[in-house]
């Protein structure tokens, strides 16, 4: 668009231009655009921008040369306009031009969606969701990986003698913030199922055989109960059990399960936790009547026989 001097009259006390056909109070400080200046949403359906000329595959005699004008709120404060009726098609080389930008585009969108759809899960993961991307396996599956992999190495840890489980019975409601009164519990030995003691109530001696077994130097003990407990000294039967490193509670044990083919998933993600459900999850039968310190020892002794999985080639 070419801008030239505006070409003023004066009528009244307005100052109209003959050119671009504005009418002004005072004498304006922009050119003229050298056509009519018209309302963009008053125009003609045969007035049509650049861009929608584009888009109609055709293009105008003279670009430098509008049929009329609109004005804009940014620099040059006006934006051309074409008369359909006399632009020209494109020509063959144009048409074959565009269709070639157009399957280059197809071809990058597809090479993008390939690029970052996870080959485990199957899912398109578009930034930022596709950050931590390697080898088109996204960060997600990789951390289900390492988790499964940390628990299969942690099962075969424990799988070895002098390891057992304790399952402690007792009032827990209110827990962390009161003690806990407890009235029976269960030891049974990880690796031949030997039911090493239970009792449905304790006695001053079973003070003496838990503050042993939970403070031993050697072997596992893995509490099925969430969190620490310890011995205090106001009654023999209230008991805090104390936490050791060498601790493990069922929470830190189990913490994927296999999800849809064969792929691991949070156990987070079930609505109800419980050993019965892990179990299934595992594909393990266990009876319905059997303890839970029975069905701990066949998931731990199940999910130490598992593969561990590995998405990229060993260095």
């Amino acid at each position: 668009m070419k801008f030239t001097a505006h070409n003023f009259i004066k009528e009244g006390k307005s100052i109209h231009c003959t050119t671009c056909k504005q009418t002004w109070s005072s004498y304006p400080k922009t050119d003229c655009p050298g056509v009519p200046v018209i309302e963009y949403d008053s125009k003609a359906a045969t007035l049509l921008t650049l861009h929608q000329l584009e888009k109609a595959h055709l293009h105008p005699v003279d670009v430098e040369t509008p049929d009329a004008a609109y004005r804009t709120r940014h620099h040059p404060y006006f934006q051309p306009l074409y008369d359909q009726t006399k632009a020209l098609p494109w020509a063959e080389d144009d048409l074959a031009a565009e269709q070639q930008a157009i399957d280059e585009k197809h071809r990058r969108q597809e090479e993008n969606r390939m690029k970052y759809t996870c080959r485990i899960c199957g899912e398109y993961k578009a930034y930022p969701a596709g950050y931590g991307m390697r080898d088109r396996v996204c960060a997600e599956c990789q951390r289900h990986a390492v988790a499964w992999n940390e628990q299969i190495a942690l099962s075969r840890k424990l799988a070895q003698p002098d390891t057992v489980i304790v399952n402690v019975v007792g009032d827990f409601e209110g827990w962390p913030f009161n003690t806990v009164s407890i009235t029976g519990y269960s030891v049974l030995d990880l690796l031949s199922g030997e039911l090493l003691r239970h009792t449905e109530q304790v006695t001053p001696d079973d003070r003496d055989y838990l503050v042993e077994l939970l403070s031993r130097n050697q072997g596992y003990t893995i509490r099925m109960q969430y969190g620490a407990i310890q011995f205090v000294e106001k009654a023999w039967n209230v008991f805090i059990i104390a936490d050791k490193k060498r601790d493990v509670v069922v929470h830190d044990l189990v913490k994927e399960c296999p999800g849809e083919h064969g792929l691991p998933k949070s156990v987070a993600s079930h609505e109800a936790f419980s050993l019965i459900d892990l179990c299934a999850q595992f594909g393990i039968q266990t009876d319905e009547q059997a303890p839970d310190i029975e069905r701990l020892r066949a998931l731990l002794l199940h999910i130490a026989q598992l593969q561990p999985v590995h998405f990229f080639p060993e260095a």
